[in-house]
């Protein structure tokens, strides 16, 4: 394995991967661990972000699609989110869009 900025490599691949884990459910605000603030802040390359069901693998591609588009200034249409399924897909892309007219309600 190969480590670039803190990231493990697969030397099968030149994409960082990131494996989420469950934390416990305290509440339903979403406060990121560790390895969450990897994905969200991650920049540069594409990223491979992976974990069993529960370990937050949604949410936080969702917060990581809203920091581009709040903090990045990167154009929504530019943006490649995959998901294994459309029942998820929708969800994540209707909850980017709930966030994103959040955000701009409390930027104003």
């Amino acid at each position: 394995m190969n480590f670039v900025g803190g990231i493990r490599l697969d030397k099968t691949m030149a994409i960082p991967k990131i494996e989420l884990v469950r934390a416990a459910a305290d509440s339903t605000v979403f406060r990121a661990n560790q390895k969450q603030d990897e994905v969200i802040s991650h920049t540069g390359i594409p990223l491979v972000v992976y974990g069993g069901p529960g370990t937050g693998k949604s949410v936080t591609l969702v917060r990581k699609v809203i920091d581009l588009i709040t903090n990045k200034n990167v154009d929504p249409n530019s943006i490649l989110v995959l998901t294994y399924g459309r029942e998820v897909a929708s969800q994540i892309r209707d909850e980017i869009v709930l966030q994103s007219r959040s955000e701009e309600h409390t930027s104003e």
